[in-house]
Parts: C-alpha cells; structure tokens; sequence
C-alpha cells in the first residue's frame, strides 16, 4: 500500500494546504476534471511528455489559470502491485519532474520577478532536487565520518571504539529517518482513515512500510537524472466494482 498511501499524504499535505491558501496545485495523475475552457476543442489534448498532468499543469500555471484539490471528490484507480512496475512508473515520474523543470524553470523564474506571485515560487521549489541534495549531503558527512574515525585509528584511538561510533551514528540517522517518514505517512492514513477501503490491520501495516518503501525509491532521483526514460504501460488486472471492495471490507474486519 505505499504508492497509495504516498498519493493520500500528498493530496493531505501538498495539494490541501496549497487550495486552502487559495494558491494553485498540481495535477497528479488521473483524478482531474478540467473546463473546456482551458481545453482547446480545436486543439485537443497537446501535452505529450512522460509526465503529462504536470506538464499540464505548468503551462496553466504560466497562463494564469488556477489548479485546486477538491476533497469531496472520490475516484478508484489501480496502485502498481510489484516493485518492478512501482519502480519504472515512479523513475518516469521522476525524469518527467526534471523534463519539466528544464521546459518551465527559467520562464516560472521571469514570472516570479516580474508578478512577484507565490505560487511561481512554490513550483521552482517543488522542482527543485532537494532528495538529491539532502542524500548527497547524507553520504558526504557519511565519508567525512568515516576518515575522521580511520585518522583517530592511526592515531592510536581503539578500533572497536571507533566502529561501534561510527555504528551508532548510522543507526541514529536511519531510525530518524524511518520516524520522520512513518510520522508523515501515519498523519495522512489517521486523517483519512475512514476513507480507505482497507482493514484494520493493513492500515496499521501500511503506517510501518510506507517509510521503507520511500527510502527505497530515493536511488530513483539520482538514475532519472542519466537514463533514458520512456512511457511504458502498467498493467492493470483488477476487475472489481465499489460494491465488491465494501464487501470486502466487512469479511475481512
């Protein structure tokens, strides 16, 4: 339930907060409605990028059009039920953020300075690398740790010292880092838990995974930024109806 459970936290808080500031979101994957006013009859649907929600919603962003999250709307789609799928949808989303970012960085930037608008600020923040850099930042200080404790070595320091410090500081970092992420994810699945169509206990479950399935895609930022990425479909195999899933639901409670 990680890729599910990530799109929950993102609606709760990134596209909520940004709505109720009267700001503009974005459009995240299938669930949208848009005016026909904003879609050219004439010219159809002319946003062909990997990423095409998102290429969607810059330009109408530069065009002055507004983005919100409606929260009394409900629609089901598919998650991706292996990593190898979750994997190839998640490294197209990453490389099509970055597609983005070099088409639409340099005018939201002009944007920002001539109207001096926030929400053209709040997308050059929303594209920039930040996983990079903090994961970057993370093995840095990782390596400097590690020479400081190989020079204490040489300098006569005890070795099993040195190796449980360093041990110790890795464990710290990775038990904050599971915390951070289990708070974060824990906060959307508790605010929404009535709304997921899930028991009890994969509600529970799902609270402890979600950390582990976020750090696992931290490798993806760093391979978008090299590999060609192209749009392959993900294969869908589930054929059931709400009424189906609620009943569902209630055996399984």
């Amino acid at each position: 339930m990680g890729s599910a459970i990530s799109f929950v936290r993102e609606c709760r808080f990134l596209h909520t907060p940004r709505t109720i500031l009267n700001l503009s979101t974005h459009i995240s994957g299938t669930g949208f409605l848009a005016s026909n006013k904003v879609i050219n009859p004439k010219i159809g649907w002319k946003y062909t990028s990997i990423t095409e929600d998102l290429e969607f919603s810059c330009d109408n962003l530069k065009k002055g059009n507004k983005i919100i999250y409606c929260d009394d709307a409900i629609f089901y789609d598919e998650q991706p039920i292996s990593w190898k799928q979750t994997y190839r949808q998640r490294l197209r989303w990453q490389k099509g953020t970055y597609l983005c970012c070099k088409i639409f960085t340099f005018s939201f930037f002009y944007k920002l300075l001539k109207t001096f608008k926030f929400p053209f600020y709040d997308f050059l923040m929303f594209f920039a690398p930040l996983p990079i850099v903090s994961t970057s930042w993370a093995i840095l200080n990782g390596l400097v740790a590690v020479i400081a404790s190989f020079i204490k070595i040489l300098l006569g320091a005890p070795v099993l010292l040195e190796i449980l410090s360093l041990f110790g500081a890795l464990l710290y970092f990775a038990a904050m880092l599971y915390l951070g992420l289990f708070v974060y994810g824990s906060l959307a699945v508790i605010k929404d838990w009535k709304r997921i169509k899930a028991t009890k206990k994969k509600k529970i479950l799902s609270m402890f995974a979600y950390p582990i399935f976020m750090i696992c895609l931290i490798p993806i930022c760093f391979i978008a930024l090299f590999k060609k990425v192209e749009w392959k479909p993900i294969k869908h195999t589930a054929n059931i109806n709400i009424e189906d899933l609620n009943k569902k639901v209630e055996k399984q409670k």
